[in-house]
């Protein structure tokens, strides 16, 4: 089997994660979800330093 990755939110803003979905074939293997701890200025812009808060392990 293929694995696939699908992801949900690839932007993780302070109100939500982002995460990403990995499924072996149909089957959903994995769920990675990604936090902002802080948030930083930068060049015109900002820029967030982002912890891996959860890894689920599907059985």
């Amino acid at each position: 089997m293929a694995l696939k990755i699908e992801v949900h939110d690839e932007i993780a803003t302070q109100r939500r994660p982002a995460c990403i979905s990995i499924y072996d074939g149909n089957e959903l293997v994995q769920v990675i979800v990604a936090e902002i701890k802080q948030e930083k200025g930068a060049d015109n812009g900002k820029y967030g330093v982002v912890k891996i808060t959860h890894i689920h392990n599907i059985p």
